[in-house]
């Protein structure tokens, strides 16, 4: 399976259009939020998205509010809005959590994955590949800005704790189209020209 992931479009529709072509290779495409520059032109986003005629799964950064993406998403059956979700496609599982763009923890992200425990370690028993989407990167991995680190402690201790086959996140727009690795898990933040992964 390949998926198309992206992250910080922010309303780029010339940069969008690249995408969509390029989808032509996917499976599936990955918006890792920002798609929009604090929500404009939301509704040309979408009608373009369609266009690509794969499944697209989406959350919000912190341009867009979760409640606009959750009325668009069902507008059109393609585009899933996976925010605190957990969906299953081909032989990959992926993991919502969009916004928190500027925090260093996220309590309501721990509570997500508290109350999706059982459902992960059944997950993780039968060897399914995990797939983490956050908007925001972990804490010491894609996320320097100047001399200091920027990112979410909740999200790494995730990795380390379930061990995920990738991480997509971005925010930081300084690292657009950089990798890390944590543990066995790589971190990817496919910048606005998105990236093509293959999931054997």
């Amino acid at each position: 399976m390949k998926i198309l992931t992206f992250v910080d479009l922010h309303s780029n529709i010339s940069a969008l259009k690249k995408i969509i072509r390029k989808s032509k290779q996917a499976d599936l495409l990955l918006c890792a939020g920002d798609i929009s520059l604090f929500e404009k032109q939301l509704d040309k986003i979408f009608e373009l998205l369609t266009q690509a005629k794969k499944p697209v799964l989406i959350i919000h950064g912190n341009h867009e509010e979760p409640t606009t993406l959750t009325k668009l998403c069902k507008r059109y059956k393609n585009i899933v809005f996976i925010h605190k979700k957990i969906k299953s496609f081909d032989k990959a599982v992926f993991i919502g959590f969009g916004g928190e763009g500027f925090s260093l923890t996220s309590k309501d992200f721990e509570h997500f994955i508290k109350k999706k425990k059982r459902e992960l370690n059944e997950l993780k028993k039968k060897n399914r590949k995990l797939v983490l989407i956050t908007h925001a990167p972990p804490f010491g991995y894609l996320d320097r800005v100047d001399s200091h680190h920027a990112g979410n402690k909740s999200f790494r201790d995730f990795i380390l704790r379930f061990k995920p086959l990738l991480h997509i996140c971005g925010h930081f727009h300084e690292h657009a189209r950089k990798t890390a690795t944590l543990g066995k898990t790589k971190i990817i933040n496919p910048g606005p020209e998105g990236k093509i992964i293959q999931i054997a």
